[in-house]
């Protein structure tokens, strides 16, 4: 053994490798296994020749090889491969050898073996290793120090001194009883205790354990429909500004996507789609499930693309990731073939990238702006979705404290102008018929500057008729330009350093003393000028009482959630929300079904605070099949249905404009009934203080999962939601 050992140390010096393949090709894997041993200790130590003595070794006696190898040769060369060659070397591997040497392996080894394993493969890895609920196996690898509950704490030292150089951390140690873990102690527990106190009396026992079989990763939740989980995923790119990921199978699973990913592209909400597609073969075949992804989806989506080459699909899910989240967010999709899916990869993984940071606007636009307010009468903000994330609403903030402009929100910028701001600067919200006080400012107003304003949420068509508005935009993109819109001056850039470099340039401007009593008339006559007939018809409740309850109950970090029908104007109009992104309407497409799924989003990245969806009964059952999906989560969601028993949106609309209505009308549900056949508690209010009385004891039980409130709803007074019921001398 000794001279063969001498010989190929010689011949790998003079780098004759194919002598030495010649040599090895040939030899028994299990005396080539004793061969690496005495190279690995006596000859080459850690020299880059043992591993090149390995690589000319044919892939399948290097499998075997391998697996006949003590674990720490195995260690030492696995973190010395390529990828490609833990791939080469599980290829030729069965499946029992992986597991052996995976039962060995330190954590971080591990998880490339892993990684580098098909789904088959991690599947049977797993099925083999699948531990016992609490055992120690179930949540350590090798790198644990384990303690018996029997030791003293200085027979516990003994131990840790004796293997923990050889352990990844020895910081906290595992007791185990016959492989199941009883608690657990850290170094610092048993530095502190007595050194003949026993490890039991001290230990801690309140543990939890995970399954090796879990996916590690991003949550999955399991939705009811395709076009439902879009919508969640929609919810997550508006609430954290991040995409929310959604996947879906190919055919129907990815046209279910396409009012999801609409909705997101022109609301401006992150999303990441991907989709399955059938094999390439079939592209082109009147196959199961076979259409063209791409051309469905590209018309809505900010990118869209198919993967055909495996080694692409790091990058594409990159680009896709980036294209969604830059400048104007939006929907991307990825299609991805059945045969690309089970391709092997042999590139690394794209890591994480730095976002590219914008700068301001230029300093010439921003003093143009600052210039523009000190010389306007009545300069004022309209404020869009764009203007909602936490950093841009913290610079509007500071502006408005030091300098008191009138404020106009749309439906989606709700929540941006801060309780203590209210009284001083907010004028409403705009979003659907010209006849609010926003409205009123905008015409008024010889300065609007919109602020992450998309014209999708309020037409400038609707607060601009006359096509007189004088407009600077603030945004990360320009504008798009009609008609009505016309931006005298853009200012492109990162929104809250511009923001933050304008206050300086406007500090101490004043709105002048006519401005001043302008705003005092619309703020108090306005309101009182629109008068409701709050007396409901017997077993109803009028709209602005059920709001007054809701607005009573609600705190300012939970979040609302609303659909869309009659219910969302009156919530847009008269419901006050004091936190950006916490009251969420969908303005742009209008789109019917949101609100429960959008719940489910914010009861997941919001874990702390109780969720408060709100629908009509016609939109609510749109999506409300994903109450299964609340039940199951015990997400903390009440769900407020207002009940009328048509689509009355549209009913209002038509008796305004036709004198009749038709194709609203539907048959009834029991709503009660159908909550409780999901697991969820039902109620019925069929009065204001029903509803005050049942909206507080949901809340309270909505610990346990979600709780729906069925209210039966008086729309006598829709119609006037849109006249033109403001006085004109107010213009």
């Amino acid at each position: 053994m000794q001279d063969l050992l001498n010989k190929i140390d010689r011949l790998l010096k003079e780098k004759k490798f194919f002598e030495v393949k010649n040599i090895v090709k040939d030899e028994n894997a299990a005396d080539l296994a004793v061969l690496f041993d005495e190279l690995f200790g006596e000859v080459f130590g850690e020299k880059t020749e043992f591993m090149i003595l390995f690589r000319l070794l044919p892939k399948d006696l290097a499998a075997e090889t391998f697996a006949h190898m003590n674990s720490d040769m195995q260690s030492h060369l696995i973190q010395m491969f390529s990828d490609k060659e833990i791939r080469d070397i599980l290829d030729e591997s069965f499946i029992d050898d992986t597991v052996d040497i995976i039962e060995e392996m330190p954590a971080n080894v591990v998880s490339r073996i892993l990684k580098n394993s098909t789904t088959g493969e991690r599947k049977a890895i797993n099925e083999i290793l699948r531990y016992p609920k609490d055992s120690a196996g179930s949540i350590m690898t090798i790198e644990y120090v384990s303690l018996h509950k029997d030791m003293t704490v200085s027979e516990a030292f003994e131990k840790i001194r004796k293997v923990g150089v050889n352990k990844e951390t020895i910081y906290t140690c595992y007791v185990t009883e016959n492989r199941k873990l009883i608690g657990v102690i850290t170094v610092k527990d048993l530095f502190m205790a007595d050194e003949d106190d026993k490890i039991a009396d001290i230990m801690e026992t309140h543990i939890i354990s995970v399954d090796t079989l879990e996916d590690k990763g991003p949550e999955l939740i399991v939705a009811r429909h395709e076009q439902n989980a879009a919508f969640m995923a929609q919810g997550v790119g508006r609430i954290t500004g991040k995409p929310g990921v959604v996947l879906v199978t190919s055919g129907p699973g990815v046209s279910n996507l396409a009012t999801g990913l609409v909705t997101a592209t022109d609301e401006g909400d992150p999303v990441l789609a991907i989709g399955g597609q059938v094999k390439r073969a079939d592209l082109l075949k009147r196959a199961h499930q076979s259409m063209n992804n791409v051309a469905m989806l590209e018309p809505i989506t900010k990118y869209a693309a198919e993967v055909h080459d495996a080694n692409t699909l790091s990058e594409t899910v990159a680009n896709a990731y980036r294209h969604a989240k830059s400048g104007k967010p939006g929907a991307s999709f990825i299609s991805i073939p059945q045969d690309v899916t089970d391709a092997p990869v042999s590139v690394k993984a794209i890591k994480p990238m730095t976002d590219p940071k914008l700068g301001s606007a230029s300093v010439s636009d921003i003093n143009y702006l600052a210039q523009a307010i000190k010389n306007a009468v009545l300069p004022v903000l309209l404020l869009g979705n764009g203007a909602s994330s936490e950093a841009v609403t913290y610079s509007i903030r500071q502006i408005l404290k030091h300098v008191k402009l009138p404020v106009v929100e749309t439906f989606q910028g709700a929540g941006i102008v801060s309780r203590d701001l209210e009284e001083d600067t907010f004028f409403g919200r705009v979003g659907l018929f010209r006849n609010q006080p926003g409205d009123m400012l905008l015409k008024k107003s010889d300065l609007i500057i919109a602020i992450g304003y998309d014209p999708i949420e309020y037409e400038a068509r609707n607060w601009n008729a006359e096509i007189s508005a004088r407009i600077i935009v603030i945004d990360v993109e320009p504008a798009e330009v009609d008609t009505y819109f016309q931006p005298e001056r853009e200012l492109i850039g990162n929104v809250e350093a511009t923001l933050d470099l304008l206050l300086p340039a406007i500090q101490g401007y004043k709105l002048p003393e006519g401005s001043v009593e302008y705003l005092k008339g619309l703020k108090n006559n306005v309101v009182e000028d629109v008068k409701f007939d709050r007396r409901p018809e017997e077993g109803k409740v009028h709209p602005l009482d059920l709001i007054e309850v809701l607005q009573d109950q609600t705190k300012d970090d939970m979040t609302v959630t609303v659909d869309v029908g009659s219910h969302y104007i009156w919530m847009a109009r008269y419901f006050k929300s004091y936190e950006p992104r916490h009251l969420l309407f969908s303005n742009g497409m209008q789109t019917l079904g949101v609100a429960l799924p959008w719940a489910i989003s914010a009861a997941l990245v919001r874990p702390k605070t109780k969720v408060i969806s709100v629908s009509g009964d016609g939109g609510f059952l749109f999506s409300a099949q994903e109450l299964e999906t609340a039940v199951r989560l015990k997400l903390p969601i009440v769900h407020i249905i207002w009940n009328d028993g048509h689509y009355n949106m549209v009913e209002f609309q038509e008796e305004m404009k036709y004198g009749r209505s038709s194709g609203v009308d539907f048959g009834p549900v029991d709503f009660v009934k159908y909550a409780e056949s999901f697991g969820a508690k039902g109620y019925r209010a069929t009065s204001k203080e029903e509803f005050a009385s049942l909206l507080q004891e949901a809340l309270a039980q909505a610990v346990d999962g979600p709780v729906l409130i069925d209210v039966p709803i008086d729309y006598k007074d829709n119609i006037k939601l849109g006249e033109t019921i403001l006085p004109d001398e107010f213009y």
